[in-house]
């Protein structure tokens, strides 16, 4: 079993923090994944107070989710099992004011040591406790690359740490006060999903459906297309314009959002939002049975570069 062991087994820094949140692991994934740290005014503060005590500058940025917004700045992704297991890596020089994170592959992120630089790993992990309980851990690891890095590192951390730690201790009771809300909505959202049009697709070889993971999933067997409810079509994540039906892009045509579901032969409930042509749509099988995972869209992505 993947843990954050296997990159940063000694560390020159640790922080472990685990909250008990009532909501199945899936949800509470979803949620920090999705959820905008700065939404929340003082970690905003404490952001923006760093790069002022260290002549960063000031950006401007969009709101988006955690996860998405860490792979934009750099941080590579080290393991991801979706639903339960998220480590991300980066190496960087933190007590710069403007700090540049560079993703290092899972293969070589344990063994680098480039002078002059801080190795460091977080992760998000849901474990289920008891039925509908989650244990979610967020837990953070940095190891300087030689002597010197390590005396700029400690002599930052000194400081650095109480915002840093600060962020965590606001964050991790947000994320659990969210997802046992949207767990209280999760009856009427599984209604209207499960009361959707599902379409069997009859020709699975126009998509890479592995690809589109890039995790070892076996063989895809079957895959399922559910068009989205309206009431829930815009908390739909999309990452692209390709039909998952013919493997076309869908700008500039008639098309739909839609939770797409393949099984593989070693996992066999994942699943990705997608646009799929409305044309397409009509030629695939009708069916009455509804995925499991209707309507769950993990952000997945496993290279080691940070998007």
């Amino acid at each position: 079993m993947a843990s954050i062991d296997d990159f940063i087994p000694e560390f020159d820094v640790r922080e472990r923090f685990e909250r008990r949140v009532k909501a199945p692991p899936e949800v509470v994934m979803q949620t920090a994944y999705d959820f905008d740290m700065q939404s929340i005014w003082l970690i905003r503060t404490i952001i923006n107070t760093r790069k002022f005590l260290l002549g960063g500058t000031q950006d401007k940025r969009n709101s988006m989710g955690l996860v998405e917004e860490t792979r934009k700045l750099g941080w590579g992704t080290l393991v991801e099992e979706p639903g339960r297991l998220l480590i991300c890596g980066a190496v960087c020089q933190p007590w710069f004011g403007d700090v540049k994170f560079t993703a290092i592959s899972p293969e070589d992120f344990a063994a680098y040591n480039e002078p002059d630089q801080v190795k460091i790993a977080w992760t998000l992990e849901t474990i289920e406790t008891e039925p509908n309980v989650t244990l979610f851990a967020h837990e953070v690891r940095a190891a300087a690359t030689d002597d010197e890095a390590r005396r700029k590192f400690k002599s930052y951390w000194r400081w650095a740490r109480f915002g840093i730690i600060a962020i965590r201790l606001l964050l991790l009771p947000t994320i659990q006060k969210k997802a046992e809300s949207m767990d209280d909505d999760r009856e009427d959202w599984e209604r209207a999903w499960s009361s959707a049009p599902h379409r069997r697709l009859l020709d699975i070889s126009k998509y890479d459906f592995a690809g589109r993971f890039k995790l070892d999933l076996g063989d895809v067997v079957a895959v399922t297309v559910t068009i989205a409810p309206f009431e829930y079509a815009d908390k739909l994540y999309i990452e692209d314009d390709i039909c998952p039906i013919c493997g076309a892009t869908t700008v500039a045509s008639d098309r739909t959002r839609v939770s797409v579901n393949p099984v593989f032969t070693k996992i066999p409930n994942l699943a990705f939002g997608s646009w799929a042509h409305s044309s397409c749509l009509e030629n695939c099988l009708i069916v009455n049975d509804p995925p499991q995972l209707l309507g769950n869209t993990f952000r997945v992505q496993t290279t080691a570069k940070g998007s």
